[in-house]
């Protein structure tokens, strides 16, 4: 993936992050089914472009998101959106074309003729799912070259980095955003740029990585045992974002922003989740609807 630098100001680049939780902070208002679908149309709009552009990434963690939403509120007893029968027999027949549809546009982005069938082309699409498996491989080849680079700390790199990277710290000491670069692979703090350089250095430096995986991540932190008690855990945070009673739209909003990374995970570092959830201008954001909450709450006539 190349890497693509915006000319605007990181402060103003980092409101983009305000996007989704501003969605789901809306959402935690449970508006009717009407707004809802508003909201749906606005953003598929945005996740088809990227979509059509070759990402296929975050357009299907956002499907995930929407549908996690509609369960929420079925969990509320807001039975207004449900799936009937020959919807899913309809979705079922429809799969393998879009699956097809999605394996040809990683083609056609390339400026190549994707010809085959579409039996075929849903092979190929599981096959170059397959992507995270070959940096798994590659990494544990490169073990050894990793951690001479500094990377067996990966996992709380993520939290140093983003104590120095975040918006405030740019603000306050006035740092700005730079293309990665070589000392960035060996400071330690990121699995990707480390491997990225080390696989190939050549296109590392032209901007383009070499993808990253959260299971070759935490493999080089801490081997197997690591692997298996991160993976209960995201298990386990799976299950309460899935069973927690949600009372407040802010609870809503940070649970819905850490399950929008999860099916990320697998071509993401292990701690992004996180990060991106309790990204700083995020809290912010928590914050001020928190006091909007309170400030209304205030306004509430008493009951005599």
């Amino acid at each position: 993936h190349a890497t693509a630098a915006s000319s605007y100001p990181y402060f103003v680049t980092s409101l983009s992050s305000l996007y989704f939780v501003s969605l789901f902070a809306y959402w935690g208002t449970i508006p009717n089914k009407r707004n809802t679908i508003i909201t749906f149309i606005m953003l598929s709009i945005p996740e088809l472009i990227l979509l059509v552009s070759g990402e296929r990434g975050e357009p299907i963690s956002v499907i995930l998101v929407a549908v996690f939403y509609i369960m929420f509120r079925n969990r509320l007893g807001n039975y207004d959106f449900y799936f009937k029968k020959w919807t899913v027999i309809i979705g079922l027949i429809a799969l393998p074309f879009i699956i097809y549809f999605l394996q040809m546009i990683a083609y056609e982005r390339n400026h190549i003729t994707y010809d085959k069938g579409v039996l075929e082309g849903v092979q190929d699409f599981f096959e170059t799912q397959g992507r995270s498996v070959k940096i798994v491989s590659n990494s544990y080849v490169m073990q050894d070259r990793i951690e001479e680079a500094g990377g067996h700390h990966f996992i709380s790199g993520e939290i140093r980095s983003y104590l120095k990277n975040n918006i405030f710290t740019r603000l306050v000491v006035g740092k700005k955003v730079t293309e990665r670069t070589v000392q960035d692979a060996y400071t330690g703090d990121n699995f990707l740029r480390t491997y990225g350089y080390l696989y190939a250095p050549v296109t590392y430096n032209a901007g383009v990585g070499g993808g990253s995986t959260y299971i070759a991540e935490v493999y080089h932190d801490g081997g197997y045992l690591y692997l298996i008690l991160f993976n209960i855990f995201i298990a386990f945070l799976l299950r309460y974002l899935d069973t927690v009673k949600i009372d407040s739209v802010v609870q809503f909003t940070i649970c819905m922003g850490a399950f929008r990374f999860m099916p990320l995970l697998p071509r993401e570092q292990a701690l992004q989740w996180l990060t991106g959830t309790f990204a700083f201008q995020n809290l912010l954001f928590y914050l001020f609807i928190y006091l909007i909450y309170v400030k209304s709450k205030q306004k509430e006539p008493e009951i005599v």
